[in-house]
């Protein structure tokens, strides 16, 4: 009996790996992969053709090569020539593959070359509507990616009609409004 139990095991698992969608054209990082992966499997179609419309390379980068203020963002889209790069900052290369799906998720909707507040709201809303659907019951740690997530979800679940916290949260903020010319 446990030889067939095992066999059936071992048959789900080889089954669900491949029918794993190979993101290759995105990413050549296996972390990332995973986190395209998870979206796809979480009802994230629109992140994924969000990312195969922009032509888009997912990677993670040093961002203490940046400037001093650059050294402490999430992620950001880039351009070198004619290719567009999602970069995510080093520091949560080990963050759980949910954080870093959800930080992808942000960077796909980022599609205006000059940033709005809207572009901004609705990108940092599908980043916590992610964190909410991907998160599982179990310690994630508190590291200043986790933080930034559970932040949202909290002013994400807290919103009602007409006082969305998130949007007020960065119309409010001295970076966005620095980042999106609202001064």
């Amino acid at each position: 009996m446990k030889r067939v139990f095992l066999v059936i095991a071992l048959f789900v698992l080889s089954f669900n790996s491949a029918f794993a969608t190979n993101f290759n054209n995105l990413t050549n990082d296996s972390r990332i992969n995973a986190a395209l992966n998870m979206l796809e499997a979480n009802g994230g179609q629109e992140v994924i053709n969000n990312l195969s419309q922009m032509k888009v390379k997912v990677m993670f980068y040093d961002f203490s090569m940046m400037s001093m203020s650059g050294a402490n963002y999430y992620a950001m889209k880039a351009k070198q020539g004619s290719q567009m790069y999602i970069l995510i900052n080093n520091k949560y290369k080990y963050s759980a593959t949910e954080a870093v799906a959800c930080l992808i998720a942000h960077e796909s909707m980022h599609k205006l070359a000059a940033p709005t507040l809207q572009e901004e709201v609705k990108a940092t809303t599908t980043e916590a509507k992610y964190w909410n659907s991907l998160k599982k019951d179990k310690e994630y740690g508190n590291d200043a990616l986790i933080t930034r997530l559970n932040n949202l979800s909290n002013l994400y679940l807290a919103s009602e009609p007409g006082n969305d916290l998130i949007q007020n949260k960065i119309a409010n903020s001295s970076f966005y409004k620095n980042q999106l010319a609202m001064n």
